[in-house]
């Protein structure tokens, strides 16, 4: 745990503060000139260690409390920076305090803009700390921290005003519902020559009746005041309460307030300052008014501190996630074993159904072949009568053509290349045919008959290759007629279509 250091600022000097047996023992003291700001930049540049925390304690201060239209975004920044700019003068020391919104009416959003109004008067201190590199957790004032002594003391009034004696002067903090509304300092200087309790009814008959002509309560009311003064003090103001109509005490002193909010060593010398660091430290108000810039060395103090945990947060993240994939891993294993032994099985089984079932009478090569020739033709949809149709009308046509055999076939489609683009399938049929004796009489008279059947099986789209022709052209053999030879004059025709 690091070494904490509180320092209590007020207007001329400031004082730390270190744990030690349980309660807050001064550690070093420094007054307000050159020399004290020079010993406190040696103290602080000593402490390497150590955290700083801040309670100002300053009589130039701000709060106004106002109702202001419920706003969001950048309307309700702009809003915030243009009041805190009127009220507290552009300081960097301050805050905007939101207590919320109103049940009635347009329902405005209740708003305390506080700060630190001349930091001139005390930003050396901040400054030493910034150079030294320490690291500055928090800045508060003492007002908004005492918010948290009402709430240690389960203290609800309707309205309460707080007088407590520190080391500046006599603070007065008055506060509705438990909400701070006005916070002052009477410097100790003012003070000089007068008991305590003689100051603080003073002051207590002057803030109630500048409240009163705030018009924050009637004049008739009355005020109730905590003094956070010794017990001898409290008595003297209680007795002297009782001719004050408009102000009762509470019946409650310093060391009891001590004692509620567990402070040892209780206070003796009727200064309230290190209750108020004992509550900033265990109590410390939601916001504060150090900015980021100030408090960016324990930004870095606390990122070293996490670093370490997160890299085994990281660390034990990922030894779950092997964890878990080592597990994943391990099923896969398993079941692909499972698998691997059921595909075993199955095909053990299947080879036992083939072996069981009677051998077909042809090779599956030559089944296979078959089943693809009776697949071509369902996709095909050709059918022989595409080419003998045609046949048989040129036939007709030529009654001295005999037909002596026919074959038909179909080539399957080629698939699509780069190269090539895909065919439809073939049909094709080979026919062998003669002349009849008539027309084989003359060899040209039988070389035109054919070239005329030709064309006639031509002009039904259909593509004719002559395979022979019906007389032997070769010109290493003498012409001879028909006549001459008792050989019959056939000849061949292939016929293909690639329409169905």
């Amino acid at each position: 745990m690091a070494d904490r250091r509180l320092l209590y600022l007020f207007d001329h000097g400031l004082v730390a503060y270190r744990r030690a047996d349980g309660g807050l023992l001064a550690d070093a003291e420094f007054a307000g000139d050159e020399a004290g700001q020079a010993q406190f930049s040696a103290y602080v540049a000593g402490q390497r260690s150590a955290v700083f925390s801040v309670l100002a304690d300053v009589g130039e201060e701000a709060y106004h409390y106002e109702k202001v239209p419920f706003v969001r975004g950048a309307d309700r920044k702009a809003l915030f920076a243009r009041k805190l700019a009127q009220f507290v003068y552009g300081s960097p020391y301050s805050l905007v305090i939101s207590h919320g919104r109103e049940k009635t009416g347009r329902r405005d959003e209740r708003v305390v803009f506080t700060g630190l109004a001349r930091p001139g008067q005390f930003e050396h201190w901040l400054t030493a700390i910034v150079q030294n590199e320490a690291p500055l957790a928090e800045l508060h004032s003492l007002a908004l921290v005492s918010t948290a002594l009402l709430k240690r003391l389960k203290r609800k009034d309707e309205r309460l005003l707080l007088i407590s004696r520190t080391r500046a002067g006599l603070r007065q903090s008055y506060f509705e519902q438990g909400v701070l509304r006005l916070s002052r300092l009477t410097p100790a200087a003012l003070l000089a020559g007068l008991p305590d309790a003689d100051a603080a009814l003073q002051e207590a008959r002057r803030l109630h009746h500048y409240l009163a002509g705030q018009r924050a309560f009637a004049r008739d009311s009355v005020l109730p005041v905590l003094f956070l003064l010794s017990g001898p003090d409290v008595t003297d103001l209680q007795g002297a309460l009782a001719d004050e109509p408009n102000l009762s005490a509470v019946p409650l002193d310093l060391a009891q307030a001590a004692s509620a909010c567990g402070v040892q060593p209780v206070p003796q010398d009727g200064l309230s300052e290190t209750l108020f660091l004992h509550l900033m430290q265990t109590h410390p108000p939601a916001r504060q008014l150090a900015a980021p810039a100030l408090r960016r060395f324990d930004a870095l103090r606390r990122a070293r501190r996490n670093l370490p945990l997160a890299a085994a947060a990281a660390c034990a993240c990922a030894c779950t996630a092997a964890a878990g994939l080592l597990w994943q891993s391990s099923q896969l294993n398993d079941q692909s074993a499972i698998l691997r032994g059921q595909a075993q099985t199955v095909a053990a089984q299947i080879r036992s159904i083939e072996a069981s079932l009677p051998q077909p009478p042809y090779a599956p090569e030559t089944l296979a072949r078959a089943v693809a020739g009776l697949q071509t033709l369902e996709r095909g949809n050709f059918a022989p009568r595409v080419l003998l149709l045609p046949l048989s009308r040129s036939l007709d046509r030529f009654p001295d053509i005999d037909l002596h055999s026919m074959e038909w076939s179909l080539q399957p489609p080629r698939p699509a290349s780069p190269a090539a683009p895909a065919q439809s399938a073939l049909a094709s049929l080979s026919v062998q045919a003669e002349l009849a004796s008539g027309s084989a009489q003359d060899m040209r008279e039988g070389l035109d008959r054919v070239a005329a059947f030709v064309d006639d099986l031509r002009t039904q789209r259909v593509e004719v290759v002559v395979l022979r022709q019906p007389f032997d052209l070769d010109a290493g053999f003498a012409l001879r007629a028909a006549a001459d030879t008792q050989a019959p004059a056939r000849f061949a025709l292939r016929l293909t279509t690639d329409h169905p």
